[in-house]
């Protein structure tokens, strides 16, 4: 388990509209490393936390093009840049 196999889960999601919609509806930091590990990646929740938590703050450029667009979603993961925690 490790910060590269989060990182690349997480690569694997932004660029993934199905398994990011996976991701979202699993709910928990929890249920996400299961559905990680079901895919094949070999993280734990501390892993996607601790992923999440490095890239806290950082916009990708989807999230940059929202914001400068003035659109508005009500996402909350911090797991991979996709909020886990529905709202």
């Amino acid at each position: 388990m490790s910060q590269e196999e989060a990182a690349r889960f997480a690569d694997a999601v932004n660029s993934d509209a199905g398994l990011k919609e996976e991701v979202r509806a699993a709910g928990t930091v929890e249920a996400a490393a299961s559905l990680a590990q079901s895919k094949g990646y070999d993280v734990s929740a501390e892993d996607l936390k601790a992923h999440g938590e490095a890239k806290k703050g950082e916009l990708s450029d989807d999230d940059l093009a929202k914001v400068a667009g003035g659109s508005s979603t009500a996402e909350t993961v911090v797991v991979i840049g996709v909020t886990v925690v529905a709202t």
